[in-house]
This record gives structure tokens, C-alpha cells and sequence, in this order.
């Protein structure tokens, strides 16, 4: 591997890259920005008169956060709809009630639908559930929920229509017209209506629950992504910058971050090889195709600029002691995180878990990342922070050495990622597999068809000496999303359920065309 050499002719050659830094809304799939907004709420379950009524409209795509108003038609006396688009109120006339509703996004965009709410005089013979609060919840964890209605005395069983007919947890009849509940963990995202069965037969379909994804890789998650910038204390005196990107209710810099899924688990990323002064497509700002989404599904993401670590010439240029610089600092930013934490004055204050942590890098940023887990088990044993690592194109020779082989520790216990890809011609997928050969179990590995060294960034600005793709950048870095986010929800949040689909002998993981040469254990 001639990393070192090959970076440097790029900078002399002027090859740069430029990067907007992130931290905006997620992008749709194809990378073209957020999808169209619409209304997705089609129908609306019966509500009964003189009893609470509450349902949630819901939207996709565009900029959250939404504003809901009501365009013409005519609501039920008391009953009204608010900005965040809950319709709710004691309704004190019977009938059906049309009405046309409008959803403008933060950029402006609009959409409107026409909608039907009918409000019963009498209660049905069967169970009614006219409320549901909450009318969502994140669903990598049990969300407990009240149901409000009729009829429902000896009712035996509260049952959602999403994918798999998920039957509530802790069903309690508190009287006819409340039941207490709770939602599981790790249902599928999306909105689901309720049924709820008692002696005198099933119920119609509830008002929308909405469970916010917190376990869908491959789809934008339950919260928009804030970021702010800062300089944290080094491990050897320095002040290195950093972006921390974090879950928010509304995306960019410096917005506040949402309290909702705290506290939440962090991870720690380290980017690719960077000497001082020189570009060359590799910053610690330009990560946010795996920064942003981690950020949406419930993560802190700290990233450090690694660059004045990074000595190409001269005392202490070798991969080896660059790596362990910047795995010195990857330990460091945990530090960080967790004195961020503790500090009232900080807009994360008492909203990180710094217990639970994931690690992940590119190229000689994936090398930092693995010694940093060694040296993490070696200082603290069962108590280590990181919980998992990920790495994309890490190489297992020091090229500033001859190809010498890198020392990487010993990371015994801790589940490791190595991602590789097919074009790679600086760090071929030979030496992620000989980084896989140190893990032990969990372990997992893989090659990106058509992928390169260079892709594993925001742009696919090409690294002298790599190969050109055969695949667009938006493909290896989906492939890489969906992955990271996996294994970092089932080893760092703890996930088993949501995620087997995308680890060995998953049907996502095994029928994934992208990728080839899978190796597990």
C-alpha cells in the first residue's frame, strides 16, 4: 500500500475537494435533496360525542418541522386543529364533517387534502377508540400509551396493523372508556391504527399511532440533525476542532437538540489520512453521509479534525504513530463528550450516554479506530466505553514503513465492522480481512462491488492511486449507511430484533447485490 506517497502526489498535483460541512436536512435516497411533501393521513377514525377525540395528521417527505392549518370545511364544534397537526377536542355535535387541510414544510413548500370526521351520538355496540396519546413514540424503545373510547369492558387484546400484528404489552382496563397499554419495542416504523377486542366484538381501526424510526437504516430517521462546532482538549495538550452533529427537532447550526430519545449513545469518528495544510478530499466536516443519518436515528456523532496529527515526513511519520495519535484523540473526544455532559452551560448537558459508545473511521481513520478500541479494553476492561467499531477501507500495512504490518492491539470482545470495496486500490479488501482475522466474535466483513478508496467521503472526488468507482457515490455510501447503522443499533443500543435482517444470515445482509465476499463470526 503506498498510501503516504500517493497522497502526497495529489496534493502537489492540486487535486482538492471541497465541503459545505453538512448538517442539514437528510437527503432523499438519491441524493437530489428531501423528498415531496404530502399528506399521508387518508382517513380518520370515528370520533363520539361529548368524548375526548385525538388523532395526528401526518406528512412525508420536505423539511420538518411541519405547520398544519385548516384550508376550508367545517371541524365539529369543539374540536380544533393545531399547528403540529393535532386534531383533537370534545366534540359536542354528531354528523359528518368534511374539511380541507394544508401542510407547509420549513422551506415553504405546501400540500393540502380534503378530509372526512364523523362524530357518533350514541357509542357502538362494539369497542370505539376515538384517542390515543401519546400519538407517537420512538421505536427503538416501549412507549406506554393511553386509549380512549367506549365499550371497553373485558377487553382482552389491543393489536396494531402494522407488518407483524403486534399485540400491546400490559393491557389495563382501567374502565369503559380507558385501557393503558404499551407499544414494543422495535415495531416497525410508521403509522398504525389500533384495534382493541373485548366480549362484545373488535373495534373499528384506532386514530394514527405513529412509531418514529429509530431502527430503519435505509429510511430517514425521527429526528432532523443539529450540529454545532467546537475545539475540545486534545490528548496531548492540543485543542483539535470538532463537529458534533445530534438529534434536533429542527436541522442546522446550533439548534437545540431534542430531549426526546435522551439520553443518547455516542459515537466517535475518525476520517482518513491528512497531513497538515494539504486537501485532498479528506475532513473531518466531510462525513455527514454517515454523521447525519446516525444523528437522525438517535446518536451523538463526534467528529475530530485529525489533521495536525498526521506527519507525512520527518520524527514520528509512520502510520503507526499517526494512528495512534489520532486513537489517542478518539479516546479524548469520549472525554469530551462526557465533560459536555456534565456542564449545565452545555447545549448537551445530561443528554449523552458516554457508556455507550461506537467508533468508526475511514482508511488510516478506521486504523485509529480499532487501536483506540484496543487501547480502550486494555485501560478499562469491562467497563470500556466503546461498544462497537466500524471501519470502511481500513489498510493493515504501514506504507511510510515499507508495508510493515500495523500493530493494532487487542480488541478481543469487541464487535467489529470492516467494510471494504472492489476498486480499492489503496487499501484492498485483503487488508480488511486481515483486521477481521484479529476480531473475534461478532465480527463481519464485506466487499462493496464497484466501490472505491475514495467514496467512503461526501464526495467521490478521486484519491491519486485509487481506482475509479464502477458505482455512484450515493450507492457506496448507502451501502455503508445501512450497515453502520445496523451494527451500531445492535451492539451499541443493544437492537436484536430490528436489526437481524442486516447481519449474517439476514435476508437484507445475505440478498444485498451490492456487496460480495461476506465473512462472519
Amino acid at each position: 500500500m503506498r498510501f503516504g506517497l500517493l497522497l502526497l502526489v495529489c496534493m502537489l498535483a492540486g487535486c482538492g475537494e471541497s465541503s459545505d460541512g453538512g448538517g442539514g436536512s437528510p437527503k432523499s435516497p438519491g441524493g437530489g435533496g428531501p423528498a415531496p411533501l404530502a399528506i399521508s393521513t387518508i382517513t380518520l377514525a370515528d370520533g363520539l360525542l361529548n368524548q375526548t377525540y385525538l388523532a395526528t395528521l401526518q406528512a412525508t417527505g420536505g423539511v420538518v418541522p411541519y405547520a398544519w392549518s385548516l384550508v376550508s370545511g367545517t371541524l365539529p364544534t369543539g374540536v380544533s386543529l393545531a399547528g403540529v397537526g393535532d386534531l383533537s377536542g370534545v366534540p359536542t355535535q354528531s354528523g359528518t364533517f368534511g374539511f380541507v387541510v394544508q401542510v407547509q414544510d420549513n422551506a415553504g413548500a405546501v400540500a393540502t387534502a380534503g378530509l372526512s370526521l364523523s362524530v357518533l351520538a350514541t357509542p357502538p355496540s362494539v369497542p370505539m377508540v376515538t384517542a390515543i396519546s401519546p400519538t407517537s413514540g420512538l421505536n427503538d424503545r416501549a412507549v406506554n400509551i393511553t386509549l380512549t373510547g367506549s365499550g371497553f369492558s373485558g377487553a382482552t387484546q389491543a393489536v396494531l396493523n402494522d407488518p407483524a400484528g403486534t399485540v400491546l404489552a400490559g393491557l389495563n382496563v382501567l374502565s369503559a372508556s380507558t385501557i393503558t397499554a404499551s407499544v414494543p419495542a422495535e415495531i416497525a416504523a410508521g403509522s398504525w391504527t389500533i384495534t382493541v377486542t373485548a366480549p362484545s366484538g373488535t373495534s373499528a381501526p384506532s386514530p394514527a399511532y405513529t412509531a418514529r424510526n429509530m431502527t430503519d437504516p435505509d429510511a430517514a430517521g425521527a429526528f432532523a440533525v443539529g450540529y454545532l462546532d467546537a475545539n475540545m482538549p486534545g490528548a496531548s495538550g492540543d485543542t483539535p476542532a470538532v463537529r458534533i452533529y445530534y438529534p434536533a427537532d429542527s436541522a442546522g447550526l446550533n439548534t437545540p437538540p431534542s430531549t426526546l430519545g435522551a439520553p443518547y449513545p455516542c459515537v466517535v469518528y475518525n476520517h482518513g489520512f491528512k497531513p497538515p495544510v494539504f486537501a485532498g478530499g479528506i475532513d473531518y466536516k466531510a462525513n455527514t453521509f454517515i454523521a447525519a443519518p446516525l444523528a437522525g436515528i438517535g446518536y451523538v456523532i463526534i467528529c475530530i479534525d485529525q489533521a495536525p496529527n498526521n506527519v507525512l515526513f520527518g520524527g514520528g511519520a509512520t502510520a503507526q504513530a499517526n494512528s495512534q495519535r489520532d486513537a489517542d484523540d478518539a479516546r479524548a473526544a469520549i472525554d469530551y463528550l462526557a465533560s459536555l455532559n456534565a456542564n449545565p452551560s452545555s447545549p448537551l448537558y445530561s443528554l449523552l450516554d458516554t457508556s455507550r459508545v461506537g467508533i468508526a473511521g475511514h482508511s488510516r481513520g478506521g486504523v485509529a479506530s480499532v487501536i483506540a478500541a484496543s487501547d480502550e479494553r486494555a485501560a478499562l476492561g469491562a467497563g470500556a466505553r466503546i461498544k462497537a467499531i466500524a471501519v470502511m477501507g481500513p489498510p493493515s500495512t504501514d506504507s511510510q514503513q515499507s508495508g510493515a504490518p500495523i500493530n493494532f492491539g487487542n480488541f478481543d470482545g469487541i464487535p467489529a465492522l470492516c467494510i471494504g470495496a472492489t476498486e480499492d486500490a489503496i487499501a484492498p479488501y485483503s487488508q480488511q480481512l486481515d483486521i477481521y482475522g484479529l476480531a473475534t466474535t461478532p465480527a463481519l466483513a464485506f466487499e462493496i462491488v464497484g466501490g472505491n478508496h475514495s467514496q467512503y467521503k461526501d464526495s467521490a472526488t478521486l484519491l491519486v492511486g485509487d481506482n475509479a468507482a464502477t458505482i455512484s457515490v450515493q450507492t457506496q455510501q448507502a451501502v455503508c449507511r445501512r450497515y453502520i447503522a445496523a451494527w451500531f443499533n445492535r451492539h451499541v443500543k443493544g437492537l436484536n430484533v430490528s436489526t437481524a435482517p442486516y447481519v449474517a444470515g439476514g435476508s437484507l445482509f445475505n440478498g444485498d447485490s451490492r456487496i460480495q465476499n461476506r465473512h462472519s463470526k
